[in-house]
């Protein structure tokens, strides 16, 4: 509904209007006088009362439930008994500048212009103490809103630049200042869609504004900045959708596992369960575009925010920080920690699924990344028996650290020592047992490969691993693919012109194997020796 509403089953109690700020200068029998010209009106939770745009000119007084505002994509304090709206509707017959919505089943008193005008001939005197109180109210806003604006601005004074230049790749473009970067970037670039910018090299969100001369460049879901606005969207969407599917239950995200999300569910049943209720309701937040803002917020504010929502892992985390402000990000109602650039709105996010997996709950992201291949299945797959990450969660648990505030408050007090003792001991205890199942296979076992991307710690394992193998009476011989590389004019570049020493064809691959296949052989090899700094192999 829009302007309209359902009589009320009963004339509301003058009393209900006792908190109004507005009628707080008008006596009892006045407040008496003003709801009598008033009829009232009963909304249900979710129905909209007014629509931003709209010429309605009627003014509604609260008197129990709770209504939503919004302005444009801005959502503004919400309304309990004894606020009001329309009141500029009413006196001047302007269009709604607001839309108002029922967060819950609603109780309102209606005041139309045509009874406004009855009580100024009737009751002039009252109508007066009306108009001067909503002009009392005007002037506490607007002095409100000046000091709100004057702390975004951080007292800024000097008028900004006319005109600016956007270095784009298609060329220079001169703009205004406080532009969105968005508005200059294509929708789509090579059949991917653009999640994201770029402003001088650094990830920013579409709604940024350009406030300087400055390089603008898009990022797609192509990109692995680009995929990690992707995911951190999907994952703002699933937690405002777990407010309104399960408000009573506190839900995080939790461990990646790859290309799938865990959901961490606390509460009593089977969490599967909610798997089917998320979904729903993450297809209504996408299916309404709703849009994504960013709010810098006081540190001690956010804190209480999200101590509020059981979230006290992220409360401890802001503890220790040193900037008095931090980012949040909200589609909806639930404020989550804004660290990095998000999408606009929610519509573009399709493709997502909420997988009921072994009685938990895990959130697929999508095939954002073409590279992920069989992914999926892989961190589908369960964890054998005693596997190493229920271990590491579960002597982290021993030691109180169950995030990353938790880690952050031993650094501070001290506790952080025993804490890498006891990761050193968990890491030669693993270590240790590899070996054990080495040595018990020795006869079969010839070649032991070790694989990981750059500065993954492979070195330092490999040294770790022989000393156990050494203990159990095995003598391994270390054999680094870092001395096979070919000579550095043969070693292939990136398409950015950078030697690529991740490429297979950076190795001598037919030296190596021939290696390889002489010491299964049980023969002496002089294996190959790399340079770095002179790019020769010796």
């Amino acid at each position: 509904m829009s302007g309209a509403g359902r009589a009320a089953p009963a004339d509301p109690d003058p009393a209900a209007l006792a908190r109004s700020r507005l009628l707080s200068g008008l006596g009892a029998a006045d407040v008496a006088r003003l709801l009598e010209a008033t009829e009232p009106v009963a909304v249900t939770a979710g129905e909209t009362v007014v629509r931003e745009g709209d010429a309605s000119g009627d003014m509604y007084f609260v008197l129990s439930g709770e209504a939503r505002l919004r302005r444009h994509d801005l959502a503004l304090r919400p309304l309990g008994p004894g606020g009001h709206f329309g009141a500029l509707g009413l006196l001047t017959g302007r269009p709604r500048s607001v839309t108002v919505t029922a967060a819950t089943t609603l109780l309102l008193a209606r005041l139309t212009p045509a009874r406004w005008r009855e009580l100024s001939a009737e009751r002039p005197q009252l109508a007066l103490g009306l108009v001067t109180a909503l002009l009392q109210h005007v002037r506490e806003e607007l002095v409100e809103m000046t000091d709100q604006v004057g702390l975004l601005l951080q007292g800024r004074t000097l008028p900004r630049a006319r005109e600016l230049t956007a270095r784009l790749p298609s060329g220079e473009r001169r703009v205004a200042p406080g532009v969105p970067i968005g508005s200059l970037l294509p929708s789509q670039l090579d059949g991917a869609p653009v999640v994201a910018g770029l402003l001088n090299q650094k990830p920013v969100s579409l709604h940024t504004p350009l406030y300087a001369d400055a390089a603008v460049a898009p990022l797609t879901v192509a990109d692995s900045e680009g995929r990690q606005v992707w995911l951190r969207s999907v994952g703002l969407v699933l937690l405002e959708a777990a407010r309104q599917a399960a408000p009573g239950v506190v839900v995080r995200l939790g461990p990646s596992r790859g290309p799938v999300q865990s959901v961490e569910i606390a509460g009593p049943g089977d969490p599967a369960r909610l798997a089917g209720p998320l979904s729903a309701a993450m297809q209504r937040i996408v299916a309404a575009d709703a849009s994504i803002r960013q709010e810098l917020w006081a540190v001690e504010e956010a804190q209480v925010h999200f101590r509020d929502r059981g979230w006290d892992d992220a409360a401890r985390l802001l503890a220790h920080g040193r900037q008095a402000t931090v980012p949040l990000v909200t589609c909806g109602d639930l404020y989550a920690l804004g660290m990095g650039p998000f999408l606009p709105s929610t519509g573009p996010l399709r493709g997502w699924r909420l997988l009921a997996h072994e009685g938990a709950v895990l959130l697929d992201y999508g095939q954002t990344d073409p590279r992920s291949g069989n992914a999926l299945e892989a961190a589908l797959a369960p964890e054998p028996a005693g596997g190493m990450v229920g271990e590491h969660r579960a002597w982290l648990a021993s030691l109180g650290v169950d995030s990353v505030g938790a880690f952050n408050e031993l650094c501070v007090s001290g506790g952080v020592a025993q804490l890498i003792r006891v990761a050193e001991g968990f890491h030669e205890k693993r270590i240790g047992a590899v070996a054990d199942a080495i040595g018990a296979r020795r006869s079969q076992v010839r070649i032991i490969a070790i694989a990981g991307p750059s500065s993954s710690g492979k070195t330092t394992f490999i040294k770790r691993l022989s000393t156990q193998l050494l203990i159990n009476g095995l003598r391994p011989v270390g054999l680094s693919l870092d001395d096979y590389y070919v000579d550095r004019e043969r070693t292939v570049r990136d398409e950015h012109g950078e030697y690529d020493f991740e490429a297979l064809e950076a190795l001598d691959v037919e030296l190596l194997q021939q290696h390889v296949r002489r010491l299964l052989a049980g023969e002496e090899v002089a294996t190959a020796r790399y340079d770095f700094l002179t790019g020769r192999s010796r």
